[in-house]
């Protein structure tokens, strides 16, 4: 100021303040002189200023206005300069025409790319580019040519080098964009080739290297240089220096932000200018901000270091001085300002290094695509455009203009094997394993990085195998894309995005291409190494041939296919389960296999002369892997083959341990030499992989039971079965006898009493049950061979019944008979020692006699002089009195004996007293007796038993001494005793029984031994059958009424011998007629009756109609019908006045016979097939007129209804010939219903009446029909299934099985196989957030919900705790009462039709008509009765419902808590009970009886005689069939009557009727169950149908099958279609049959609707495949059910019988005989009859009798016992992968190793050394491997994470690990700080999208995304600027990602929560320490939907700090 001098101030805004006077020139004048203030700090000093001084501030006009103070540019005199003002005409005009290419080289159209309308600005293409770019860069381009060229050459230079220098300052991916822009393709070419090839734009080393050598020496450049890359290192700068080592002599870089001075900046450039001689190369660089601070400190350094440069004398050295910036990409530029002009020449590089994996030239990928890259011969794949631009580029080079070669190697465009090598540890992160394995991850990395190499040929091959799949997977992708193949270089270019988090556009194009191959790869890898199939490549013991074989495999795209899929997670599938550490041996085992099955399904449908088996043997040798395998020499081909076999078991059978290993291979072995001894050349043919697949179907259910033998054997049997091997395929054979004379060992043991506890003798009977099953099938296979084994396991099985019926429980029950037994057991041994068959009669007659001799010597051990029966009744003494003499007799016996003059003993004749009194002895009575009594049962049930089971078991029957004494144990002979007159029996009945003591008070014959013999040839057991029948006649046990009965028993045992598959029928000789034996004439007989039931239907269908079943009301409607009949005759209806004054029953009562008597003598006439038969006008008439006056037909409503009988005009209802042949006896039922509801004065007939008549006045009906899912199934009987769930998805634990605690709570941890959420939990303790699902929540709807009839079983189970007969009932009268409410109008039908019916009806008419004919097929088989009688019962129900409440004497007031519309199931339940207890229940008690009644009511109407089938059946015989003699007792009405039908559910009725829900549980349950139990057989084949599907599907995310049928479709092979085809109708069969109970009581819930249809091939395809949710869920649900039924009654076994389950399996390895398996009608029918006896007492009837008891035995003998568990661990399933949860990575990372947050000092480290958002992307990428490792692997965390990259993951050359490299403060981290450090990067990487003005909450929705207003915003900032700002926004930002992205609205954060009551509890759930400040200053008014502005705003204070 005081010199006069010229001031300029530049970037000096932080002086401005200080110079406001003397800028506002205000000055103070003192002795002549200018002063003027200045302000330094605190302190104001005057200044002298001289008249000529100036000051001058050049700034930037957008700084000016956006940051000066206003009263600062109020005080400045203000100039505005462009430089334009400067530029002449000609300058100016070429300076609009470069904006104007400026403009068009900007103009890009990107969506003809599919990338959307995405606009650029000149600052996004040309860095640094501002409104005065275009004149500067004309002015300094002019200055420079001005010298050189002439005024006419000048302009047209200009604009060229000005394009030229704006061309050198252009992005990369702005000059790939040219061909989109308004430039035109070739202008774009060419632009691109200048780029590219003339100008260095490759490297920061070929831009030094070309610019030294086009500038002059001795001078000084200058040239500011932009990259978006990351700056130069120490390692960069050595390899930098090295490379210009030649042109100059020193360089020298520096990082501007390493200096805190300008001082010690400038003195660091003097240094280096001094420090050498010689041409020197300064490079200055920097990280720009975006912001006006960078902004200045760059043009600060730029002009002192000009000015210091040019201080130094630099002689002839000419000095390269290069500022290097570093510039975030943001759009639309950022605030630097380049092309300065001057001494700065501008350039951009946009990647500062040169690529050693890629072509710098991008322009050689534009016409590749991305398969392209991995295809072998890139000549082919080029198209010929692209030669051509490459004919191009070599005119350009021979031209002399330098470029890169122009037909570049693929390996010169990218480094395809680097590429993959950086792809593998993304690529396995993808991966998971079914088992969860850790270590598998980390062994994939050290296998494939060893692999993807060419040190050896092996590798090589591996190598160029997989790049050929990589192209033929890349290209599939690509066909199928809508994009241009060859446009992702330009997408690339245009995606800002990828961009700006790779940095450079070379490394967008590489880890765009990465994009593409991972998720490729790692599907591939998840294909090849399933059941670790890439160790067999890296194993140093793996043959040549196998490795051989392995790259055979991998390289046949056909035979080995991937699939095009995509997925983000993809599910290893490992089917393998030996070990952990065991895989496979021989290569892709698990395809062969498959491809096996393939081929023998198509062999079963070639038609040539060859067998199945020779044909598969030619099919496969002539495929390619066929032919290689033939082509090994035999060694090798034997090693294959026996890998194969290895795999073979462990893919197929279930193995539990090595031995069993061992065993099942020598048994394939076996089958396979003994099926090519059997086949035809089989000997001579080559061994060959097929024999393994031929000798597992011919063998199969031997090798499954041999399997079954070894997992249930102990382990000290293997060592007997490895012996035989050698020999053919009977390795079965000899486990069973193993097992068996082990078992027999320990049985002799017991003969011997070594074995004394009952624990042990359990544990051998226990050992029995389990091989009992296994052990038959083989004996049932071994017929004359093997016999002696067969012996000895007879002997081990009738040793097994005498321990179970005798042995076991003496010691509790009868301890005094303990050592007996145990001596008689030894005696009972040595029966069975030499022959142990029971058929014989040495064997059983000796069983027979120790049998008798242990119940004596018990009888005696009891009792001293032993028990015998009471000598007068020959039964067991009741209230016994034992008399001096020792006998004792039944109280009432002896009583009648002892009179006055018979004061003596009956037996003995001993005298007694005159006076002796009678007493009972109490210890007899209640000791010996009982324990007598109780000793006899154990052991006649160990004899019947032994008979049963053993005497008449296969096809031999016993011999005759055996049936004979068999014959007579049924009789026995006893001495009279004459107490009664009329007693003079020798001979008595008696139970089958080897004991005398207890006989038959009245003779009974019995048909156990009959129906025994019944099971052989009728020819066989003929005579004896006859001498049977000849010895009860002549016994005279039955009278001459008798006879007919006794028949009659013959009679039924035939029929259910003719019932049983294995029929006595087809047995019958052709010549029985002509035999003239009794016997052969009931059997004739019997045949009869067989032929003539079809014949004897149809009369009764045809002629139904004359059979009055109204008959069942009783005498007074039999009357009253009589009457209205003779007054239709007579045209007189006096009559009907009589016979109601006749009647003695109420009004109500006679109300409801006259309406039925109407129906039957009038309606139903027509019906009657001809007219003239039909009623008569006048008859009508005289109806009408009696209807009118009847007061008992006063009410409107049943004058109406009788009315329209009359007219015959009820809608539906109405009959005619073709409706009654078809619908008579519906119609009857209805008409009766109709009735009742009109007159019938019981309250619980009131729902029904509504129902029936004003249903549209029913607000919410609870119909009864649907069916009920309030079955609250307790846990304890659900185990497996995981009712305890936590995620949203479903997964199986174990859980607490029922034998134990019976709490069903979780026993081990599992992780869901979709989101991996903890679930389960240890010890009955349940995981944080574990909650009980509401499996017993009411799932019942409105309505009738039944479905469509034809689909309704023919069986029913109980519901509702209501026997089946009474829900059927229940449900009958309903629909009954549904059909008259449909038959009312058009309006009530449309009610009926959408208000109640669910789904709807078509024709509701039509629809209730087949339910209620299904309701009456249910009845008949539930109630085992006709269909005569059936319908008979209908009627009586009816009937018995018209009697008013007080007849009911169950029926009170109290009782009905309902109300008429049954509006709540509560009422309904109600309702039901009411009906149930006093109507229904009691009305079956004595059902038969009733039955009988009515029968007989319908056989004495006289109308009966019209009926042919009446009178055979109600009549005699002899009367219509006259050719039968009379009196006969064969040929009589009781032959012809219908017996009762016995079926499943009949038995079922019997079970129920008998109470056995408590005695007989296990049939109980299992008759309930039963209906739903047969489908159990059909799970393998389900499980095998989803095992296929995930095979195919997993890893799948988009099914292109819609349909079922185009699935089935879809598959080439006619075979395997056929095979497939075959599961799904399995499928959808048991699916449809069991959809109700799934919906209903499926522990799953099912979506609504899912279970409302039947499923068919035209339903969609999702329903096969086995989910988690979705359709999917349906699958899962029916294999989890069927499973969940199995398990619930193996439990069952177990919990009312001794045995204890042994083994389980899971479902992979689930086979038929795992399973409960049965044939109705082959196993369980033919069960039931072998076990329902006939009786006939003297004077009584032939009764039918069920031993209940053998019946549950037999149920849980053949088709429960000895079966495995299934476990829910291993079930097929799909699983379901969305984005990667962070939140469940998480967890899985703190259950691995222990977690701890980061030092606030590395967290600073971090942040202050991570400042470009490309690093921090770079970082958060590594950190996300890490942890998805950890996740699965775990470590030490303690651990260096450097050190796990590195070593572990061997991440170490990745182009991506430099940040991790160069940062100390990650250095320092560890593993346990990578949640921590993944929080603070991502938290980071989001701050920098601020900045890049990208939003990073794109994926959370906009509800969460409301402003703050403005009061928010001030107590926001009063929160944020006292709390800790770092922790809060990690905290803040980690809750948004993991809990609000992805996430639909208010499922979890409720948007109107306060955000303080939300955010608090998080931070506590996660065991962090919460914020103090948060708890007490946060502002309450803030919501949870203003998060992310409060997070925006925290983030933006934190920057405002960092920056100032």
């Amino acid at each position: 100021m005081e010199t006069g001098q010229m001031v300029v101030l530049l970037n000096l805004q932080n002086l401005y303040e200080s110079l406001y006077d003397a800028l506002n020139q205000y000055y103070v004048y003192l002795a002549g002189q200018k002063y003027v203030d200045l302000g330094l700090g605190t302190h104001r000093v005057k200044c002298r200023v001289h008249p000529k001084f100036r000051l001058i501030v050049i700034e930037e006009k957008d700084v000016v206005y956006k940051h000066f103070p206003i009263p600062l540019i109020n005080r400045l005199e203000k100039h505005y300069l462009d430089i334009n003002i400067v530029l002449d005409k000609s300058q100016r005009d070429t300076v609009e025409r470069l904006k104007k290419w400026v403009n068009d080289f900007t103009a890009v159209d990107t969506e003809k790319h599919l990338m959307g309308r995405q606009k650029y600005s000149p600052p996004d293409v040309f860095v640094g580019y501002h409104s005065d770019t275009c004149s500067s860069v004309v002015l300094q381009v002019t200055e420079k040519l001005k010298q050189k060229c002439s005024l006419e050459e000048l302009v047209p230079k200009v604009e060229e080098e000005a394009k030229l220098v704006l061309l050198n300052c252009a992005t990369p991916d702005s000059v790939v964009r040219l061909g989109s822009s308004r430039l035109g393709t070739f202008t774009a070419d060419d632009l691109a080739k200048v780029y590219f090839q003339k100008q260095q734009h490759t490297s920061l080393g070929d831009f030094l290297h070309a610019h030294i050598c086009a500038e002059s020496r001795c001078c000084t450049v200058f040239t500011e240089i932009t990259t978006f890359s990351r700056l130069m290192t120490a390692a960069d700068s050595e390899s930098l220096e090295a490379e210009v080592k030649s042109t100059v002599e020193s360089l020298k870089v520096l990082f501007l932000q390493q200096f805190d001075t300008e001082h010690s900046f400038l003195k660091e450039i003097r240094n280096f200018l001094d420090a050498t001689a010689g041409n020197k190369i300064l490079i200055i660089q920097t990280d720009f901000e975006d912001g006006s601070l960078s902004a200045q400190l760059v043009a600060s350094a730029k002009y002192s270091a000009v000015n210091e440069i040019n201080k130094v004398e630099l002689g002839e050295v000419s000095v390269f001085v290069y500022f290097i910036t570093k510039l975030p990409r943001i759009e639309g530029g950022s605030s630097y300002v380049g092309f300065h002009g001057g001494l700065w020449q501008s350039a951009h590089i946009d990647d500062l290094r040169r690529s050693k994996d890629m072509l710098s030239d991008v322009t050689a990928l534009r016409n590749v695509t991305i398969s392209q890259l991995f295809c072998e011969d890139v000549e082919e794949s080029v198209e010929k455009p692209e030669l051509q631009d490459r004919e191009t580029v070599s005119s350009s080079v021979s031209s002399g203009t330098k470029s890169p070669s122009p037909s570049p190697d693929r390996g010169d465009v990218l480094d395809t094997t680097i590429l993959l090598r950086s792809c593998v540890q993304s690529a396995v992160g993808m991966l998971r394993d079914q088992d969860e394995g850790a270590c598998r991850s980390t062994k994939r990395i050290e296998i494939l990085l060893g692999l993807l190499s060419k040190d050896d040929d092996l590798k090589a091959s591996f190598l160029e195998i997989l790049k050929n799949r990589l192209f033929s997977l890349l290209k599939k992708q690509e066909e199928s894309s809508v994009n241009t193949l060859k446009d992702w270089v330009v997408r690339e270019a245009s995606n800002l995005s990828a961009l700006q988090e790779a940095g450079t556009f070379r490394h967008t194009l590489w880890k765009r291409v990465q994009s593409a191959v991972i998720p490729f790869l790692a599907h591939m890898v998840s294909v090849i190494d399933r059941d670790c199939n890439l160790e067999l490549l890296v194993r140093p013991a793996t043959k040549d041939c196998i490795k051989n074989l392995w790259m055979f495999i991998f390289k046949d795209l056909k035979l080995l296919n991937i699939p095009y899929v995509m997925a983000q997670t993809i599910l290893v599938q490992n089917y393998m389960r030996l070990s952990a550490d065991a895989g496979n041996e021989m290569p892709f085992s698990w395809r062969i296999k498959d491809y096996l099955e393939e081929l023998w399904a198509q062999a079963q449908y070639i038609t040539t002369t060859e067998g199945h088996a020779e044909k598969f043997v030619d099919i496969f040798q002539m495929t390619p892997l066929g032919q290689f395998i033939s082509n090994l020499p035999e060694e090798e081909r034997n090693i294959l083959f026996h890998c194969y076999i290895r795999d073979f078991i462990l893919l197929t059978l279930g193995v539990s341990s090595s031995e069993e290993f061992q065993l099942l291979q020598l048994a394939f072995l076996s089958c396979k030499e003994e099926l090519k001894v059997g086949s035809v050349g089989g000997e001579g043919r080559m061994l060959s992989l097929c024999w393994i697949h031929l000798a597992y179907h011919q063998f199969r259910s031997r090798l499954q039971n041999f399997s079954r033998i070894l997992a249930v054997n102990p382990s000290d049997v293997f060592p007997h079965v490895v012996k035989w091997y050698g020999h053919y395929w009977v390795l079965d054979v000899f486990a069973a006898l193993a097992c068996t004379e082990m078992l027999e060992e320990q049985v002799l043991k017991i003969w011997l009493q070594q074995v004394k506890s009952t624990e042990q003798q359990q544990i051998w009977l226990q050992q029995v049950k389990n091989l009992h099953m296994p052990i038959e099938l083989v004996c049932n296979r071994l017929q004359s061979c093997f016999l002696s084994d067969r012996i000895q396991w007879n002997r081990v099985f009738c040793m097994s019944l005498f321990v179970e019926h005798v042995l076991l429980g003496t010691d509790s029950l009868l301890p005094e008979l303990q050592g007996l037994v145990k001596a008689h057991t030894s005696l009972l041994g040595k029966c069975f020692q030499g022959d142990s068959d029971i058929k014989t009669h040495k064997t059983f007659s000796a069983v027979v006699k120790v049998l008798c001799q242990c119940k004596d010597a018990a009888s005696s051990t009891i009792c001293r002089y032993g028990l015998k029966p009471c000598p007068i009744c020959l039964g067991d003494p009741k209230d016994p009195v034992n008399l001096p003499c020792d006998h004792v007799y039944c109280q009432s016996c002896i009583k009648q004996w002892l009179v006055p003059g018979q004061m003596l003993c009956p037996f003995c004749r001993t005298d007694l007293p005159d006076d002796y009194i009678i007493t009972t002895s109490q210890e007899l009575r209640y000791v010996a007796i009982e324990k007598n009594a109780q000793f006899r049962q154990r052991c006649n049930g160990f004899f019947i038993d032994l008979v049963s089971t053993m005497c008449f078991k296969d096809n031999v029957p016993p011999e005759k001494a055996v049936i004979k004494e068999l014959l007579s144990l049924l009789f026995v002979q006893k001495e009279i005793l004459k107490v009664r007159q009329g007693d003079f029996r020798t001979i008595y009945t008696k139970s089958l029984s080897p004991f005398d003591d207890i006989v038959d008070k009245t003779p009974i014959i019995r048909s156990v031994v009959l129906k025994l013999l019944l099971k052989y040839s009728f020819r066989d057991v003929k005579g004896y059958m006859q001498k049977y029948l000849s010895q009860v006649e002549q016994s005279q046990f039955v009278e001459k009424d008798d006879k007919t009965e006794l028949y009659m028993l013959f009679v039924n045992c035939l029929e259910v011998s003719w019932l049983n598959p294995i029929s006595l029928f087809d047995m019958l000789p052709r010549d029985v007629l002509s035999q003239g034996d009794l016997c052969s004439s009931v059997c004739c007989v019997f045949m009869l009756l067989s032929g003539a039931f079809d014949c004897a239907l149809w009369l009764q269908r045809h002629q139904a109609g004359q059979i009055d079943r109204y008959l069942a009301c009783g005498k007074n409607y039999r009357l009253l019908r009589d009457a209205v009949g003779k007054a239709i005759i007579n045209d007189q209806t006096k009559g009907i006045a009589e016979a109601q004054k006749a009647c003695n029953s109420s009004e109500a009562t006679q109300a409801v016979h006259l309406l039925l008597a109407i129906f039957r003598e009038l309606t139903a006439l027509y019906g009657c097939g001809h007219p003239t038969f039909h009623p008569k006008q006048t008859q009508c008439h005289t109806i009408h007129k009696f209807i009118q006056s009847s007061k008992v037909l006063a009410s409107p409503d049943r004058k109406k209804f009788a009315t329209s009988l009359v007219a015959n005009n009820l809608p539906s209802l109405a009959v005619s010939p073709q409706t009654f042949s078809h619908n008579g006896t519906i119609i009857e039922m209805a008409i009766h219903t109709a009735a009742l509801l009109l007159c019938g004065q019981n309250r619980i007939l009131e729902p029904l009446r509504k129902l029936a008549f004003s249903p549209e006045a029913i607000p919410n009906l609870h119909v009864v029909t649907g069916l009920n899912s309030d079955c609250h199934l307790c846990l304890a009987l659900t185990p497996f299934l995981c009712v305890l769930i936590s995620c949203v998805c479903l997964k199986f634990v174990q859980l607490c099985p029922p034998s134990s605690l019976q709490c069903g709570r979780p026993m081990e941890l599992g992780t869901c196989v979709d989101c991996q959420a903890p679930i389960g939990g240890q010890n009955h303790m349940m995981v944080q957030g574990f909650t009980t699902a509401q499996t017993n929540m009411d799932r019942t709807q409105t309505g009738h919900v039944l479905g469509n009839p034809c689909n309704r079983e023919a069986t029913v189970t109980s519901e509702r705790a209501m026997s089946p007969v009474v829900l059927i009932l229940i449900r009958l009268l309903t629909h009954l009462a549904m059909l008259l409410g449909s038959t009312n109008n058009p309006q009530v039908l449309e009610t009926i039709h959408i208000r109640i019916i669910k789904p709807l009806a078509q024709d509701p008419v039509s629809f209730l008509l087949q339910h209620i004919q299904k309701d009456l097929e249910q009845l008949m088989n539930t109630l085992g009765k006709s269909a005569d009688e059936t319908t008979n019962v209908v009627h009586l129900l009816l009937c018995c419902l018209l009697k008013e409440s007080h007849q009911h004497t169950n029926q009170c007031k109290e009782s009905i808590r309902f109300d008429d519309t049954l509006s709540t199931k509560e009422h309904r339940e109600n309702w039901e009970g009411v009906v149930a207890n006093t109507i229904i229940i009691p009305e079956l008690t004595a059902l038969d009886k009733t039955l009988l009644e009515v029968n007989q009511q319908i056989s004495e109407d006289e109308r009966m005689c019209s009926n042919p089938v009446a009178k055979i059946v109600y009549g005699d015989p002899a009367t219509f069939l006259s050719q039968l003699s009379k009196d006969s007792a064969v040929h009589c009405s009781r032959m012809w009557s219908c017996r009762k039908r016995i079926s499943v559910e009949y038995l079922g009725h019997v079970v129920q009727q008998k109470g056995g829900k408590d005695n007989l549980p296990i049939l109980w349950k299992f008759l309930q169950k039963e209906a739903e139990l047969r489908l159990v057989k059909f799970l393998p084949e389900i499980l095998a149908l989803q095992k296929d599907l995930v095979r195919r599907f997993q890893n799948v995310t988009e099914m292109e099958h819609k349909t079922i049928r185009d699935f089935l479709n879809s598959i080439p092979s006619d075979g395997m279609r056929n095979v497939m085809q075959s599961r799904v109708e399995v499928f959808l069969s048991a699916w449809n049959k069991l959809r109700r109970s799934l919906d209903t009581n499926g522990e799953i819930k099912l979506p609504k609707d899912y279970c409302d249809a039947d499923c068919s091939l035209e339903s969609e395809f999702e329903i096969l495949l086995p989910r988690r949710r979705g359709l999917g869920l349906c699958s899962t649900a029916l294999a989890s059910y069927l499973i969940s039924l199995h398990n619930d009654f193996v439990y069952t076994v177990e919990n009312y019988t001794t045995d204890a389950s042994s083994y389980s399996v899971s479902p992979v390895e689930v086979t038929d005989l795992h399973v409960i398996g049965y044939e109705v009608e082959r196993d369980l029918v033919p069960l039931i009859l072998s076990n329902c006896q006939y009786s006939m007492e003297k004077g009584g009837e032939a009764l039918q009798e069920f031993d209940l008891e053998k019946i549950q035995q037999q149920v849980t003998t053949r088709f429960l016992q000895g079966k495995p568990l299934i476990t829910l661990t291993g079930m097929p399933t799909l699983v379901y992968r969305h984005d990667r949860n962070y939140e469940y990575l998480f967890n899985n990372v703190k259950s691995k190793l222990t977690q701890s947050s980061l030092p606030n000092t590395t967290i600073n480290m971090i942040s202050g050394e991570l400042q470009s958002y490309t690093d921090i992307c770079e970082a958060l990428q590594a950190t996300e491997i890490v942890l998805g490792f950890l996740a699965m692997a775990g470590e030490d965390p303690d651990m260096p994470l450097i050190n796990y990259i590195q070593d572990i993951l061997q991440m170490g050359n990745q182009m991506s690990l430099h940040v991790l490299k160069v940062s100390p403060a990650l250095s320092r981290c560890h593993l346990k700080h990578s949640i921590a450090l993944w929080q603070l990067l991502s938290t980071r990487k989001s701050e920098q999208m601020l900045c890049l003005k990208r939003d990073p909450f794109v994926e959370v929705g906009t509800v969460y995304k409301t402003e703050l207003t403005e009061e928010n915003a001030k107590a926001l900032n009063t929160f944020l600027v006292q709390t800790g700002l770092e922790i809060f926004l990690q905290e803040l930002h980690e809750m948004i990602l993991l809990k609000l992205k992805h996430t639909r609205t208010g499922d979890e954060f409720n948007p109107v929560w306060s955000l303080k009551e939300t955010f608090v509890p998080y931070i506590e759930s996660k065991d962090s320490n919460v914020l103090t400040e948060l708890e007490d200053m946060f502002p309450e008014e803030i919501k949870v939907s203003q998060c992310i502005a409060v997070w925006k705003a925290a983030a933006a204070l934190k920057r405002d700090r960092r920056l100032s």
